[in-house]
């Protein structure tokens, strides 16, 4: 059996944010690999580097020094409109805060990643009832953000992050705002999509319930990567 496909590489990543007038060092010589299919979890304190990490991984910064290679595209050298083009296509990001266009309805959101790669409305329109029915919120497709709750918004975000079928896809405490009963099924419908795309996930999270889905744990510990015991 051949050994599964690398989708992210990260070779002696290092970066630092600035706070004030500090520089604070959250990731050093992060070195990591990340296959198709698996969920990954990533675990560590407020302010250990996990956001900074999903950005670098999203293409939305580049690392100070080091390598990150996506799908044999290395986007520490792109310029910022290659890794932007890269996002759209590839990438799909789930958040905290949801970040769902509140002047959109549920279907508009999801199909806005379709309508951004240029898909017509006419089959962009499909695609995203298809997505809403697999979190089961098709019949609320035309609902606005503020008539949904945090759960329902939380799946919408799902649906939209994974309309265009990404390769990877990176979530930053996905279940932040939820109360446990709905974050593990906002979980395990994430879960389910991703096992049946094949898709790589990463994802941030203070829950170690959440965590417990994970095939694999890290800790973000000293700006270091650290493989943890499951939960």
């Amino acid at each position: 059996m051949s050994a599964p496909e690398v989708r992210i590489a990260l070779h002696e990543v290092s970066h630092a944010y600035r706070q004030g007038a500090r520089r604070v060092q959250v990731l050093e010589g992060v070195t990591e690999r990340f296959h198709a299919g698996e969920f990954a979890v990533l675990l560590g304190r407020s302010g250990s580097g996990k956001t900074t990490l999903l950005n670098l991984l999203g293409a939305l910064e580049v690392p100070e020094r080091g390598e990150i290679e996506m799908l044999g595209h290395r986007l520490s050298s792109a310029d910022e409109a290659s890794r932007a083009a890269f996002r759209r296509q590839h990438v799909g990001m789930v958040f905290q805060s949801y970040n769902l266009v509140p002047t959109l309805c549920a279907w508009e959101n999801v199909a806005l990643p379709l309508t951004l790669l240029g898909i017509p409305l006419a089959e962009a329109y499909p695609r995203a009832l298809e997505e809403l029915t697999r979190v089961a919120l098709a019949e609320l497709a035309d609902r606005m953000p503020d008539q949904l709750s945090g759960g329902e918004q939380q799946r919408v975000a799902i649906a939209r992050a994974i309309v265009h079928r990404p390769p990877i896809l990176l979530a930053d405490e996905p279940t932040g705002n939820l109360d446990l009963e709905t974050a593990l099924d906002v979980v395990a419908r994430l879960v389910e999509v991703v096992r049946a795309h094949g898709i790589t996930l990463l994802m941030a999270t203070h829950s170690l319930e959440v965590a417990g889905h994970a095939d694999r744990v890290l800790r973000l510990q000293g700006g270091r990567l650290v493989a943890a015991p499951p939960p």
